[in-house]
């Protein structure tokens, strides 16, 4: 993206080197959560949030067929949940 004016952006082309750093940046971050959240207390309510998460998972596997535009928000609500244990703004 470039700036173009104040608040206004263009998009320029998106090459697969700039997909091959993002990903990379986000298994950094990703990583790095994935050990904060594996450290969390057992009594830390993300566990039960975890838990739920993996039963919408398992429930929207075995009817896809019917129910695939809901994955987006599931896959969503399951990186937000991992990066919340990093505890930092930015992520």
């Amino acid at each position: 993206m470039k700036a173009k004016k104040r608040g206004q952006w263009n998009m320029k082309k998106f090459e697969q080197s700039w997909a091959e750093q993002l990903f990379e940046l986000r298994e950094m971050l990703e990583t790095h959560a994935l050990q904060h959240f594996l450290n969390l207390p057992d009594s830390d309510a993300r566990w039960l949030q975890a838990k739920t998460l993996l039963e919408r998972h398992r429930t929207l596997r075995d009817s896809i067929g019917d129910s695939f535009s809901m994955f987006s928000q599931l896959d969503r609500d399951f990186h937000s949940l991992l990066l919340s244990a990093a505890d930092n703004i930015f992520f």
